[in-house]
């Protein structure tokens, strides 16, 4: 019997750091220059995190992690949700997430994958096992503000998610 992800079992996390055994998980990975910091971005499993060392780490997983570090917030994401946090002592000015659920018919599922398979990313997995994709894409790169977009599809349920965060430093 094939196990598939399910999309409404989203656990949306957000971490003063990353915790050890989520490191493990990592498939790709990439670092990007935010202002005097380094940003890590990671494909693990059909997931994926947003970390800014010495200051927060963005989790989305699809099943609830262990969690060791300082935990801001943990939610099981079900629909449409939003988290907006200021975390002033980090140096993170403002830190805005968005996830969106986009409901598709076979044939348009089908177009939309191949849509985000010829979309410029800077991380890209596909899993042939589910037919499934997760995505990492920069949409805006400036001295202190980032903006990210990820997209993690659900072929058995023709589902994508999608997600926007947005970093700005002081």
């Amino acid at each position: 019997m094939q196990h598939y992800q399910n999309p409404y079992l989203l656990h949306y996390c957000v971490l003063e750091d990353l915790p050890a055994e989520i490191e493990k998980q990592i498939i790709q990975k990439a670092e990007i220059l935010l202002g005097e910091a380094t940003l890590e971005l990671a494909v693990i499993g059909s997931s994926h995190f947003l970390h800014l060392p010495n200051c927060f780490c963005e989790l989305l997983t699809c099943a609830p992690p262990l969690l060791t570090k300082a935990l801001f917030s943990q939610q099981q994401v079900k629909e449409n949700f939003e988290f907006t946090h200021s975390f002033r002592k980090l140096k993170v000015y403002h830190y805005t997430f968005s996830l969106f659920f986009h409901h598709f018919k076979k044939n348009e599922f089908d177009v939309f994958e191949k849509n985000i398979l010829n979309q410029p990313a800077l991380l890209c997995q596909t899993f042939e096992k589910e037919s499934a994709i997760t995505s990492i894409q920069v949409l805006e790169n400036q001295k202190n503000k980032i903006e990210i977009q990820t997209w993690h599809t659900y072929p058995e349920t023709l589902i994508a998610v999608q997600t926007q965060s947005s970093i700005v430093l002081e």
